[in-house]
């Protein structure tokens, strides 16, 4: 799936574009939570079956009058679920050129790579939050969110510039757009 700092510009264009605070930008990120968490992903990330993002089912449960921090939430789950339809189709399921264990190194530095440029492009700064924060979403723990935030900024620091392996900027670019124009198809 997306990159935080993917998933991050998508809240940034969203927030500076429909007034969104702070909450709604920790909501984007909020359910990559399980990675240091007891909850899973498929219940953080409303997975159902192998590769099966339902952000309606987010929706069903906690919609139509959604708070910032879920309408970031639902950013993210929407974000997710075009990364498998799209660019997680077209750069690792279809993707031959490497073994698999090699391809997802090649692809998780990539984002690593990305990051940096998308900070520039999206003039992105670190999250300025206080908690706790109550999040009104029982897939997490509201308790978690401080050390997902704390790793977040982390995906601040500058790497030496170094070329793609798996993606194309402009595929990654694209999939930024789309994600935001979905999002604004399901919520204006």
């Amino acid at each position: 799936m997306g990159s935080r700092i993917m998933h991050y510009s998508m809240a940034k264009v969203l927030a500076d574009k429909h007034g969104y605070n702070q909450e709604f930008l920790l909501g984007s990120i909020a359910p990559d939570v399980n990675k240091n968490s007891k909850a899973s992903k498929a219940l953080t990330h409303f997975i159902h079956g192998k590769r099966n993002i339902c952000p309606e089912s987010f929706f069903e449960e906690y919609g139509p009058n959604l708070t910032q921090f879920q309408l970031g939430y639902y950013l993210h789950l929407l974000g997710d679920k075009l990364w498998l339809e799209t660019v997680f189709k077209k750069y690792i399921l279809n993707n031959k050129s490497y073994p698999k264990a090699e391809l997802l190194e090649k692809y998780y530095a990539d984002f690593t790579v990305l990051n940096h440029d998308l900070i520039l492009r999206y003039s992105l700064s670190e999250p300025n939050l206080s908690f706790p924060i109550v999040t009104n979403v029982k897939e997490i723990e509201d308790t978690d969110l401080p050390l997902l935030v704390a790793e977040f900024k982390s995906d601040f620091t500058v790497v030496k510039n170094e070329s793609l392996k798996v993606f194309n900027k402009n595929d990654i670019y694209q999939y930024i757009n789309d994600g935001i124009k979905l999002f604004e198809s399901k919520c204006f």
